[in-house]
């Protein structure tokens, strides 16, 4: 009886053994098919928002020919100003001599000239007309008056603005002028405007005469390069001056 119940518990253990390794087979089986065909299955990926924003190439358009911006030479843009150039020459002005006398000293800024009343030399930035006093001054060209005054060294002055960047000055004038010169007054060409004086000081030495300035676009410049003079009212000494 005893060696019957250990049969039977030896064959149970068996038994038992059996069906364990059979569920492990099994479950070994179905692992390596549900590996298999996970494998052979295609993964299926999430694409963000921010992802597709990262990997999305920068597409830049090519503007059209009509896109372009207008070149400032083209010849239909609104608000062109060129000029045609057949209106826009200038014509060489020229004045006439203010006054009547010897030309007696030069326009010269890189040359120093003796001065008997300094009695040193010095630049001479126009040019004298030596006449007697009381010599009508004119005006060399016609314009406006903008300036009258008095110099402490050039003495009374009349300024005149001709326009197109020309402007005249005459010095070392008596101290009247003609009835209606005044600053801001319209003078006309060949116009007395003053006389000569003796009111410069620092020329007091030389005789009475004119002294003219003339300027143009803001710098000095020689007034016998703008007038057309007779050589026979030169000075025979002017070279030496």
């Amino acid at each position: 009886m005893k060696q019957s119940k250990k049969f039977l518990n030896d064959k149970t253990v068996t038994n038992i053994l059996y069906v364990l390794a059979v569920i492990v087979i099994i479950s070994v089986i179905i692992v390596t098919i549900a590996a298999f065909t996970s494998q052979r299955s295609p993964k299926k990926s999430v694409i963000t928002t921010t992802s597709l924003v990262q990997t999305m190439p920068e597409v830049t358009t090519k503007p059209e020919p009509n896109d372009r911006e207008p070149d400032a030479g083209d010849s239909d843009n609104k608000g062109d100003t060129q000029k045609d150039p057949s209106t826009d020459v200038v014509q060489p002005i020229e004045f006439i001599m203010p006054c009547s006398g010897v030309l007696n000293k030069h326009h010269d800024l890189e040359n120093l000239a003796y001065s008997m009343t300094m009695n040193d030399y010095r630049i001479h930035t126009g040019v004298d007309i030596t006449a007697d006093a009381g010599t009508p001054v004119k005006a060399c060209e016609s314009g406006k008056v903008t300036a009258i005054y008095f110099d402490p060294f050039m003495g009374y002055c009349v300024e005149i603005d001709h326009g197109s960047g020309f402007v005249s000055v005459y010095k070392n004038l008596a101290d009247e002028l003609p009835e209606g010169i005044v600053e801001g007054c319209t003078v006309s060409r060949g116009q007395t405007i003053g006389a000569v004086g003796e009111s410069a000081i620092i020329e007091q030495a030389d005789e009475s005469h004119l002294h003219f300035e003339l300027s143009a676009d803001g710098e000095i410049v020689d007034p016998l390069e703008y007038i057309d003079y007779s050589e026979e009212t030169m000075s025979p000494s002017v070279e030496d001056k």
